[in-house]
């Protein structure tokens, strides 16, 4: 009984992977990309700002080859995040 489930969510599972449900999934997933690529962007600038008060929320400033390129390299996950966020928002969904 349990190998004839495992197939069944096997079957499921590929089903839904090239259903009309992939596009919603990229587009969820670009999205969830983008806020991060933004948010550690956003997070890496005011780290820059105010002298480390936003500790939380910078990884690029823990990446020890990026000392002296940091806020270069927030300004470039700014701009990643909105690329991906607009590709994100180009992804069509599949009738």
């Amino acid at each position: 009984m349990g190998d004839f489930c495992r197939r069944r969510a096997a079957a499921c599972l590929i089903r839904d992977l090239g259903g009309a449900r992939q596009p919603e999934a990229m587009k969820n997933f670009l999205g969830f990309v983008a806020f991060i690529l933004f948010a550690q962007g956003i997070g890496g600038i005011l780290y820059e700002i105010t002298d480390g008060w936003f500790r939380w929320s910078a990884v690029v400033h823990r990446i020890p080859f990026l000392d002296g390129y940091e806020i270069y390299v927030c300004v470039l996950l700014l701009a990643l995040g909105l690329a991906v966020g607009a590709a994100s928002d180009s992804v069509k969904r599949k009738e």
